[in-house]
């Protein structure tokens, strides 16, 4: 296997009590058995039977965004803007789900007099977008960082957005997203970091939500940390891999959650590869369960969950040359395998941004 850990340090957490024996052959991973945060409420927060997906194109002011039904397939357009003046030319967005609702959060990293604004759209469950529920620009609370790493999640059904700046003291940050679309008064958690982690997915196991973290330097080191009901990050466990996985996504298949991570092979600039890799129910990183390439090398990763299925969707952007603007689905199987596709296209436009959101 060409994925490795080179050492396992422990210099981010604040004590790690638990060393878990080798996993697979390639890994080891810690827990903390200081995590007392107490159980939130079940993350199963509505049926997966009827999903739509949100597709944003952050290029094309004329029509932005789509949004189309999903199952085994990505299906019809329910609706696509023609002219929205304001829901075009964000450079970074997160689907965020509170509850019962869905919102997407923009987030401009230029603006003019260094302002870099924000907004929360609420996005109805028949897949129709609502109305703006919050701003943030020069008259009312633009933030003044450019948080690259940006995404959305849940713990119970309470709502949050993630992000960290790559410059200077690489600057993160939670914030919790109300029920009526509003950023709360104040940041659940935030801090610096050493390293600016240019990868990151969150996921779930049972009613514990965790995040996966990796930067891109030379050390290619990752960690996970668990997020407390209140949305604050505890570190679980590190390593250091021997690549960068650009594109991560997670899905719960067969009652255990993997981690799915795509890169572009190096000696080929289109092809990629890919691995599945298991999560212990500690949120502890377990056995790879599978690796392999594609033909073509997919900027986003989004896993979700159709009638009881696990599937992965990919899509690549026109930047990358050849088979740009192509997309898959491609189910997920219990033992943690790539199954069957079961769809695959070419999207109308470069789009930069997918989030699966359940329907009524």
């Amino acid at each position: 296997m060409t994925r490795y850990f080179n050492s396992i340090r422990y210099t981010r957490l604040l004590s790690c009590a638990v060393l878990v024996t080798f996993l697979s052959i390639f890994g080891l991973s810690c827990s903390k058995d200081d995590n007392s945060a107490g159980d939130p409420p079940d993350n199963t927060l509505t049926k997966e039977e009827k999903k739509f997906m949100f597709c944003y194109n952050k290029q094309d002011v004329a029509e932005s965004y789509c949004t189309r039904f999903l199952n085994t397939t990505l299906g019809s357009s329910i609706q696509c803007s023609q002219q929205y003046q304001l829901l075009c030319g964000w450079q970074h967005m997160a689907g965020v789900q509170v509850g019962t609702k869905q919102f997407v959060f923009g987030h401009n990293g230029s603006s003019t007099f260094g302002d870099k604004y924000w907004e929360i759209y609420e996005v109805h469950s028949n897949g129709l977008l609502g109305e703006q529920t919050d701003l943030g620009d020069s008259y009312s609370g633009a933030w003044q960082r450019n948080y690259e790493t940006f995404f959305g999640f849940h713990v119970g059904t309470r709502g949050f957005v993630f992000g960290q700046d790559s410059y200077g003291d690489k600057r993160w940050f939670v914030h919790e997203v109300t029920a009526n679309g509003l950023l709360a008064s104040g940041e659940s958690d935030s801090g610096n970091w050493n390293n600016y982690y240019a990868s990151a997915t969150p996921f779930y196991i049972g009613s514990k939500t965790y995040i996966f973290f990796q930067t891109d330097n030379d050390e290619k080191y990752w960690f996970i940390s668990s997020v407390s009901p209140d949305g604050k990050l505890t570190d679980v466990c590190d390593g250091y891999w021997g690549n960068f996985w650009d594109a991560v996504t997670a899905v719960e298949s067969g009652g255990t959650t993997y981690l799915i991570g795509h890169r572009r092979v190096n000696d080929n600039y289109y092809v990629g590869e890919y691995f599945i890799q298991a999560i212990n129910s500690n949120g502890t990183m377990g056995a790879e369960t599978d690796r392999g390439r594609w033909k073509y090398h997919y900027h986003i990763l989004s896993g979700y969950r159709y009638a009881g299925q696990a599937y992965v969707f990919g899509h690549n952007t026109m930047e990358d040359g050849v088979g740009g603007g192509l997309w898959f689905i491609q189910e997920i199987t219990s033992a943690g395998k790539l199954g069957t596709e079961t769809s695959h296209g070419t999207m109308d436009g470069d789009d930069s941004f997918f989030f699966p959101f359940n329907m009524e």
